[in-house]
């Protein structure tokens, strides 16, 4: 894996390896949002292996946006992890994939993913294992950065208040084994502890935040002022 033709995401993804990973991956995704037909997403960081998969399902818009410093998709709308160009509430759905491990601070484009997304919307991350076979080689590009276990994946989501629904993980055998065709062992594989798994998937949900029952009945006029700062749409 260590060689030329693999340092980039953009190579490794074009390899057999590659290919096998986003096949995994991708099936989880069309598991997972099933329907988007009519829906705006957003994918973060190096989704051009799974952004077919999404127009398949015909929805509204598709925006790809990287906010990370390296320049692995020449097309994809360059932004701040800080401040992402888009109004709150704007889409339905967030893909972020080979994002977060690639940022000093992942929390503040999580802040930023629960502003832009619709109540309710869903945002599925992909992150390296840290515990996977993979994460101990660390010779494939997705694991050159910071690598995440399940639990420090979910708490990171929970604690910018994205309710964690679902996890699993992906991609079993070591990267050498894909030099050969190993789909079928690779399902079986799939069954095994969630920490075996070279990639975590974390499903999580955006919840409307209620505001607290003292204020609303103590001082309206506070909570009111209160509720529209944080349902107000100051960027367009």
């Amino acid at each position: 894996m260590q060689n030329d033709e693999n340092r980039t995401l953009g190579a490794f993804y074009a390899s057999r390896c590659g290919r096998s990973v986003a096949a995994q991956l991708s099936a989880f995704i069309e598991s997972r949002w099933p329907s988007a037909e009519g829906r705006r997403i957003l994918t973060l960081g190096y989704a051009t292996p799974f952004c077919s998969v999404l127009e398949r399902k015909k929805p509204q818009v598709i925006i790809e946006a990287d906010p990370t410093d390296t320049k692995e998709t020449r097309s994809a709308l360059k932004v701040s992890p800080l401040s992402l160009p888009f109004p709150d509430a704007s889409f339905h759905a967030v893909l972020a994939v080979n994002v977060l491990e690639r940022l000093l601070q992942p929390e503040m484009l999580l802040k930023e993913v629960r502003r832009i997304l619709m109540n309710g919307g869903s945002v599925i991350c992909i992150t390296p294992n840290k515990y996977s076979l993979w994460g101990v080689r660390r010779d494939a590009p997705p694991m050159r950065n910071r690598l995440f276990s399940a639990k420090e994946a979910a708490e990171m989501l929970n604690a910018n208040l994205l309710n964690v629904t679902y996890q699993k993980s992906a991609v079993f055998l070591p990267p050498a084994a894909y030099t050969r065709n190993v789909a079928m062992l690779d399902e079986f594989m799939s069954y095994l502890p969630l920490s075996a798994g070279a990639f975590v998937l974390t499903e999580a949900r955006k919840q409307a935040v209620a505001l607290p029952q003292k204020i609303k009945e103590k001082n309206y006029k506070s909570a009111r002022i209160t509720k529209a700062s944080i349902f107000s749409s100051p960027r367009s």
